[in-house]
């Protein structure tokens, strides 16, 4: 499951991509290391306020998810360089 990742601190790239994920475990902020996360084509509603504590992320891939919306929390993500949302329903942005 996805809660044995955080069992990887260093880690710098993980796509999890194609994997019909629904939800993100609040567990995958303590990916401190985190500076590239692929999460396109699975069924992501809605990502966790925490999104906000992988503060060296800089690329974040949210394409062909089920996206309305993003947490206010994502401001927060002051390395964060590239986002990519397309694919989503995306109403309105914080």
């Amino acid at each position: 499951a996805l809660e044995a990742l955080v069992k990887l601190p260093n880690l710098t790239h993980l796509n999890l991509s194609c994997n019909c994920i629904a939800s993100l475990p609040p567990c995958l902020s303590r990916l401190k290391a985190l500076r590239h996360l692929d999460l396109s084509s699975n069924y992501i509603e809605e990502l966790p306020e925490c999104i906000s504590e992988m503060e060296d992320l800089r690329g974040l891939n949210l394409s062909f998810n089920r996206l309305t919306c993003l947490p206010e929390s994502i401001s927060h993500l002051k390395q964060l360089k590239l986002l990519i949302l397309v694919g989503n329903s995306i109403e309105k942005l914080p």
